[in-house]
């Protein structure tokens, strides 16, 4: 008969994200080769999951609408 209190955080303030927004404008975060592609919404099943089944070199795969 223990009260366990657990914390956490989901969410980033506005100053971390306009640090790190800025980080990357300035060059200070080396980002090149984190993402491996940029698909269409349309191309999702196709260019997306069945591809990440097989290819497991994959790092981030943008959907874009």
């Amino acid at each position: 008969m223990r009260e366990l209190d657990i914390k956490s955080s989901l969410a980033y303030t506005y100053e971390d994200v306009r640090k790190c927004l800025n980080y990357l404008a300035t060059g200070r975060f080396k980002v090149k080769g984190l993402l491996s592609d940029i698909i269409p919404l349309d191309d999702l099943v196709e260019k997306g999951f069945k591809r990440l089944v097989v290819d497991r070199n994959l790092i981030k795969v943008v959907v874009a609408p």
